[in-house]
């Protein structure tokens, strides 16, 4: 709000402005003479000063300063700030008549009367206390956790730059240590968020309580904390860790119950391990994952050698989500025929990665990673809708195949999503076979087969792969009726050179006829192969020998 720069008087209009500004409560409006003695004082300042007009009407506005304003003369130099440049802004603490402070908005005008001689000055003054609160607040929020009151991700991030920098200036150390609370989720969710709440709480108290000036730890986001120091010896750091991992392991009482949680604990070093910020993190987080997975080393630093293994697959699992939107993925398919006839009796779909840096990349390298990221139901569907979208319109009938991992077999789902790409892509579900493992079986083996019996009541066959490596197949073979039996390529591989490979092949054989199941030969790479599996009755192969894996063809 702005005063118009006009000769005071008491004229009519002067008179009806006056009382308009004396009824406005939402500003403090007044008029000071030139030596700054209060003139007028409107209700909107009673209600912010505290002051009543015969209270305050011909006082020096300077006692609406601190002492300390005031010894620095602020008072006298907004005035004239307000004369040199025609007006004089600022936001700033005053003091009301109980000796409060507030956050005041502060506008002070210049006035002149006609030949331009200076009367004195329109002040006008609103309570921005709530609003300067809020903006505190707001930015406090911006930059801590607001459960903990610890830095958050973006001013720890600010603070380890400032940290590396006194690193480099002093030829010092600086480690940044990334923390994982290991069973903070089971507490949380077996009694509550509340309690979960106060756990993180007396934690990040704990951790904090005697933090030096070289040292500083954040909250990043839910059970994850971090943590740097400078340091110029390593036994320093090495209490500094081992003092936080005790503080966050000990127990917590909560009155009739205490709750103790593990800490997962990975550091990486400057400048030995890395010269960025950037680079520290996902080095401190290598190493934080490799204390998540350790039984007792519950505090790793990080090791190129143990750790970049593990930095590839975190790469190929952000790749895999990728792979899939620009199509890196395709479906290639081995033949299996028949030993007596030598006919195409169908064939098995394998899944191949051409990563655009990487080149091709074998199944046994992604697909345990897809299965560890969560990407392999996504890619299982994938997989299954390709090949048979495919497979139909080949020219014949033939049987398709496809293996099941054991993350899709655990899924109450699958067999609706399976229905539902059968009744998309319009393949007959009677030349569709799917293929498990025991391994797949027997993680859950009450549900798995509920699974499966799902998936064969959609009239899909089921056969059970690698059958003979696991510790319990015929056990596995007796609970559930499979509709073929794959012998594990790795006793074929020593046909011809190991007895028991050719025992175990006739057992199997022996058992499919006996329970009228198939039995099909994988991983068949050699006539030799083929001809000791024809002789002990083997009807049913697959392998290089009679067909190397390749892309769908119309003459299939």
């Amino acid at each position: 709000m702005s005063i118009i720069k006009k000769p005071y008087s008491q004229s009519l209009s002067e008179l009806s402005y006056r009382l308009l500004v004396d009824s406005i409560v939402d500003y403090a409006i007044y008029m000071l003479d030139p030596d700054g003695r209060i003139l007028t004082w409107n209700k909107g300042a009673e209600q912010a000063k505290g002051y009543k007009p015969r209270e305050i009407i011909g006082k020096n506005f300077e006692l609406f300063f601190t002492s300390d304003d005031q010894a620095n003369g602020w008072p006298r130099l907004n005035l004239k700030e307000a004369l040199d440049k025609g007006r004089f802004e600022e936001s700033g603490w005053r003091v009301k008549k109980d000796g409060s402070l507030f956050w005041a908005h502060i506008i002070i005008d210049p006035i002149y009367d006609e030949s331009g001689v200076h009367l004195g000055f329109a002040k006008i003054t609103r309570d921005r206390t709530e609003f300067n609160e809020m903006n505190e607040k707001l930015k406090f929020l911006a930059r801590f956790d607001a459960l903990t009151g610890l830095p958050n991700r973006v001013q720890f991030v600010e603070l380890l730059s400032e940290f590396l920098e006194v690193a480099k200036k002093n030829s010092s150390y600086f480690a940044l240590i990334n923390i994982d609370l290991d069973r903070f989720k089971e507490i949380n969710d077996g009694y509550g968020h509340k309690i979960g709440d106060q756990l993180l709480q007396r934690l990040a108290k704990r951790i904090t309580k005697d933090l030096g000036e070289t040292e500083v730890v954040s909250r990043l986001s839910g059970d994850e904390f971090a943590a740097a120091k400078l340091f110029s010896n390593k036994e320093d750091l090495h209490h500094f860790v081992f003092q936080l991992h005790q503080s966050l392991t000990r127990a917590v009482h909560f009155g009739s119950f205490e709750a103790q949680v593990g800490a997962s604990i990975g550091i990486s070093i400057f400048p030995d391990d890395a010269q960025n910020v950037e680079q520290l993190f996902e080095n401190a987080d290598l190493a934080m994952y490799r204390a998540k997975a350790s039984f007792d080393e519950k505090i790793c630093f990080y090791e190129p050698s143990m750790d970049e293994a593990s930095r590839t697959r975190r790469l190929l699992a952000r790749d895999m989500f990728i792979g899939l939107r620009e199509n890196q993925f395709s479906v290639v398919y081995q033949v299996q025929k028949s030993l007596i006839s030598d006919e195409v009796l169908g064939y098995e779909a394998l899944l191949r990665w051409n990563h655009p840096a990487l080149g091709n990349i074998a199944p046994a390298i992604f697909i345990p990673i897809a299965e560890e990221c969560g990407a392999i139901n996504q890619l299982g569907d994938w997989v299954l809708e390709t090949a048979c979208r495919e497979a139909a319109l080949w020219n014949k009938p033939y049987k398709l195949a496809v293996n099941l991992s054991p993350i899709q077999l655990a899924s109450n789902s699958l067999a609706d999503r399976v229905g539902r790409i059968l009744k998309t892509t319009g393949f007959p579900s009677q030349r569709l076979e799917l293929e498990v493992t025991e391994t797949a079986i027997i993680s859950d083996k009450g549900h798995a087969l509920h699974v499966l019996r799902q998936i064969q009541a959609l009239g899909i066959r089921v056969a059970i792969d690698d059958f003979g490596v696991g510790y319990s197949s015929f056990e596995t073979l007796r609970s559930f009726s499979f509709d073929k039996i794959k012998i594990d390529k790795s006793f074929v591989a020593q046909l011809g050179s190991d007895r028991q490979a050719i025992a175990f092949i006739r057992a199997i054989l022996s058992l499919g006829h006996s329970l009228d199941i198939p039995v099909l030969a994988e991983g068949v790479e050699t006539r030799e192969q083929a001809e000791i599996l024809s002789l002990e009755g083997c009807t049913e192969v697959q392998g290089f020998f009679f067909g190397r894996p390749a892309p769908t063809d119309n003459s299939m």
